[in-house]
């Protein structure tokens, strides 16, 4: 666990890096600088979303890409669901 947060951080901390350059230094920067810094955070990018893919595919109960972050919808009723609202007042 401690070397993927390792691989994870990495170029979080690439993308960080160059962001807040770019964001400081910006109007001193020339063209061919500010490049290289775009093309960090690009590369860093690639890297996190290939080690993303890696680790759900190592993962046999990770959810499909299109499942991802819905809920399955249960069958059974929530609790207390057949109760009516108490009126107010």
């Amino acid at each position: 666990m401690t070397l993927l947060a390792h691989e994870f951080r990495t170029p979080l901390g690439v993308i960080m890096s160059a962001a807040e350059i770019l964001e400081q230094y910006f109007e001193r920067l020339g063209a061919d600088r500010r490049r290289e810094h775009l093309q960090d955070i690009q590369l860093a990018t690639r890297q996190l979303s290939e080690l993303t893919e890696q680790v759900l595919s190592a993962v046999p109960s990770a959810p499909s890409k299109a499942g991802v972050g819905r809920r399955k919808k249960s069958s059974r009723a929530a609790p207390n669901s057949s109760r009516k609202p108490k009126k107010m007042g």
